[in-house]
């Protein structure tokens, strides 16, 4: 038996009366057919394709944060922050050495140091270049020079070596070769020597420590 055209248009009225029916109790549950609001914990705009999501609250999640696909994530802070994100690059990581930056010269380095000392490039213990350094203090094991080695070169001798102006020599304290005018008084280990700046004869040139109580003897020399 055949349906009539009646009966067919009745059918297809009932069927969109019932859809009409499960539209409106779909709409009316949040996150259906409409975007859940931020009352109800989503954003309120459409997650589609290219869609921008504006959030005036606070992001929180338990896992990753994550995006699939070849796209950028933009963090655009307009208030206080506790992260500071560069435009390009990589961030780095605290627990990497300094080979993860660029290469940074002497120049740019001292442009971060605030109380630094001299100028030029950074040195490294073995084989330096310096310049003109001034070292104050210093012990070492050797020193070799192609040049003049200058001692006291601010200092004019003083009077009977007070000071003393001199060249200490070993662990003996006070074991040198002193400087000075007129007869020595300073005191000294024995057997140091001292150069009297203004001797003008053949005994009073030089001396040497007789003891280390400040005694010295005169030494002969040619005339």
């Amino acid at each position: 038996m055949s349906a009539s055209l009646d009966d067919i248009l009745t059918t297809q009225q009932q069927g969109v009366v019932a859809l009409n029916a499960l539209y409106d109790v779909l709409s009316a549950i949040p996150g259906i057919l409409t975007p859940l609001s931020p009352a109800n914990g989503g954003t309120g705009v459409a997650n589609g394709a290219l869609e921008t999501i504006t959030l005036g609250g606070t992001i929180v999640t338990a896992g990753n944060f994550a995006t699939s696909g070849a796209f950028s994530v933009t963090l655009t802070a307009t208030g206080a922050t506790n992260v500071t994100l560069p435009t390009t690059g990589t961030l780095a990581v605290v627990g990497n050495p300094l080979s993860q930056f660029a290469a940074t010269t002497s120049a740019q380095l001292a442009g971060v140091i605030s109380d630094e000392t001299g100028s030029g490039l950074l040195v490294f213990a073995t084989s330096p270049v310096l310049t003109t350094p001034n070292i104050g203090a210093a012990t070492g094991a050797s020193l070799a020079t192609t040049g003049a080695l200058t001692a006291f070169s601010g200092t004019a001798p003083p009077a009977a070596g007070a000071g003393p102006v001199g060249v200490k020599i070993s662990s003996t304290a006070d074991f040198g070769v002193f400087v000075g005018s007129g007869a020595p008084t300073v005191t000294a280990a024995k057997g140091s020597l001292y150069l009297r700046t203004d001797g003008s004869t053949t005994n009073d040139r030089m001396y040497v420590a007789s003891d280390s109580a400040g005694a010295w003897t005169a030494v002969i020399t040619a005339t």
